[in-house]
């Protein structure tokens, strides 16, 4: 037995370098019919071939472990037996609200996240152009517009482009940078609140004795919070943008749980559908995709009440999404997702590394994500054989699989660290929660301690996980003026030196102008000058395509576009080379060009 074991280890592994060799074979031919300019044309890679690669790279190592542990005899998994796991004739699952110490020290245990929010250090970085400069010049642009996608190609949703600052303006009484950040660390808050829940529920789903409940949702939760905190990076401390998907793990947790009353559960998961889209667009698609799945799941278990109220949710968010907006702005969502869908990855996309082999820096980070990957799909697997698991456990392991691997198509299209590390959440997640399975499998006889020492412990390990840094915990009285005192804080308190003196040059250059266009990655120019857009494309790095190109200067020629803003401090791939089209359209309109620090600021003709 022992030599079979090894046996099947060994030839996953060989599995695994089979694939990796395979790696750079796997192409697709490649054609840019939209003239689109990114690291993807300028290597002639199909924006499909990394996809491809990592699902190859990731199914033979899974293959030779169904094949050999079933010519082995170890795990029988059969196709057919796979199907049947699927089926659950009675859910067998006590009350959610049965262990008194365990809602306690989930009680006291959003007390401690709130103890963090009001006690935190307030972000006084700086500023960065980019990331919140979108945020803040998207909602500008809607105030001054009063529209959504008519007068704005959004990058990526309504919530995160639009509503997370206007929010903030609203709620804080301030156009103003400090006030978005408030609003950033109070999603976050919400965040840590969603996944709190989730731990909370994922071990009510294991059915386990009162004393192992605490002991393993104290597990849980300080490994789902690490993991999660470990993403906030200085840059950009965004976490809520998986709220929608956390949601979504909670409405199915909450189902399988309990199948009484599950209508509300199921009407609720299924208003998600829209709403995802309109929080976050490829957030909202891979939960679409998982809507599907979910569909056949209750289909193979004759569920046709349920799917019938799951479809109304779905329904409902849709005709109610279509009727706040109206058909003008319904229609320009549905065009502005469909263009993002298909230029996106051509014009953001970076390479994935080749495991183990590839010369990128984050070859190995790459590495690691895919081997996660398969050894959860292993271990899931090895579940899945066990009879005396239940089965609402396997199916909830499967949809939180799917939806993981779904999430990683953001690491993959975008392969830096940032996304990498964002893209493999949902599997670190996943991996955690098959620890806690397996663990809990440990024969440990738990009733040899006081319930009142896991109480204690238990809070005692949320309050130091829950703290971000105890070093620099605040007073938690003085949070109101603390508040105040940073809400008050001038946007120039965050901005480099340069950029203030290029503002208050620019202003001069600007005042008579109606709009202005930033050819340039500094995209909060207009937020910070209190100019609107001439065009739709608020961020120059998502025009892309030719077609995109001639639909910005037709833009500019309505709008009578005469100052445009270059260069900057922040640089990607060179503009003038991604844009020709536009760059041609400049150069055969110059009146006349400024330069000042790196910035230059171009007039048109029709500027005399």
């Amino acid at each position: 037995m022992k030599f079979k074991r090894f046996f099947l280890f060994l030839s996953i592994l060989i599995a695994i370098f089979f694939s990796a060799h395979l790696w750079s074979f796997i192409k697709l031919p490649y054609s840019n019919y939209e003239e689109i300019i990114g690291q993807y044309s300028l290597n002639n890679h199909h924006k499909l071939n990394d996809v491809l690669r990592v699902t190859v790279f990731i199914a033979i190592p899974i293959v030779i472990y169904l094949f050999f542990s079933s010519y082995f005899n170890l795990n029988k998994i059969k196709f057919p037996e796979l199907i049947s796991q699927f089926r659950i004739k009675k859910y067998d699952n006590k009350s959610i609200l049965n262990n008194k110490n365990l809602n306690l020290i989930f009680l006291i245990s959003i007390l401690f996240l709130f103890l963090n929010f009001i006690t935190i250090n307030f972000p006084s970085n700086k500023f960065d152009s980019l990331h919140e400069g979108q945020l803040l010049t998207s909602a500008y642009q809607n105030l001054e517009t009063n529209t959504i996608w008519l007068k704005q190609y959004l990058q990526n949703s309504l919530f995160y482009d639009v509503i997370i600052s206007k929010i903030s303006f609203f709620l804080y009484g301030e156009q103003s940078i400090s006030s978005l950040r408030l609003n950033i660390i109070f999603l976050n808050l919400l965040t840590d609140i969603f996944l709190l829940l989730f731990s909370f529920l994922f071990i009510k789903l294991l059915n386990l004795t009162h004393k192992k409940e605490v002991f393993f949702f104290t597990l849980l939760f300080a490994a789902i919070l690490i993991l999660n905190r470990s993403l906030h990076e200085w840059f950009w401390p965004v976490r809520f943008r998986d709220i929608p998907l956390i949601l979504s793990l909670i409405f199915l947790l909450l189902y399988f749980i309990n199948e009484k009353k599950n209508y509300l559960k199921l009407f609720f998961l299924g208003t998600l559908s829209a709403g995802s889209l309109l929080w976050s667009l490829d957030k909202g698609l891979f939960l679409n995709i998982i809507f599907c799945l979910f569909i056949f799941y209750l289909f193979l278990n004759k569920k046709i009440q349920n799917i019938s109220i799951f479809i109304l949710g779905i329904l409902f968010s849709w005709v109610t999404f279509y009727f706040l907006v109206g058909s003008i702005e319904f229609n320009s969502f549905l065009s502005n997702a469909i263009s993002l869908i298909e230029q996106r990855d051509y014009i953001t996309g970076i390479i994935y590394p080749e495991p183990f082999f590839g010369d990128s820096k984050h070859t190995s980070r790459a590495t690691k994500n895919l081997l996660i990957i398969i050894l959860n799909a292993i271990l899931i697997l090895n579940i899945f054989r066990d009879s005396v698991t239940r089965k609402e456990i396997k199916v909830f392991l499967f949809f939180i699989f799917a939806l993981s691997c779904l999430n990683y198509i953001i690491g993959i299209g975008r392969s830096d660290s940032y996304h990498l590390k964002q893209g493999i959440f949902f599997h670190n997640l996943t991996l955690s929660l098959i620890v806690m399975y397996y663990l809990e499998k440990i024969k440990f006889n738990f009733e040899i301690l006081n319930k009142n020492i896991y109480l204690f412990s238990s809070l005692i390990i949320v309050f130091f996980v829950s703290i971000s840094d105890l070093k620099l915990i605040n007073n938690p009285l003085a949070f109101t003026d603390r508040y105040n005192k940073f809400l008050k804080l001038n946007d120039n308190f965050f901005l480099d030196k340069n950029y203030i003196l290029f503002i208050n040059y620019l202003e001069k250059k600007a005042k008579s102008e109606e709009c202005i266009q930033v050819l340039s990655y500094d995209i909060s120019l207009n937020y910070l000058l209190k100019k609107k857009s001439c065009s739709n494309f608020i961020n120059p790095f998502f025009i892309g395509s030719k077609k995109s190109q001639l639909q910005f200067i037709n833009q500019l020629k309505a709008n009578n576009a005469n100052l445009f803003i270059t260069g900057g401090l922040l640089g990607y791939i060179d503009l003038d080379q991604r844009l020709p089209y536009i760059t041609k359209y400049l150069q055969d309109n110059l009146s006349k060009e400024l330069k000042f620090l790196d910035w230059k600021i171009i007039f048109l003709k029709k500027y005399e």
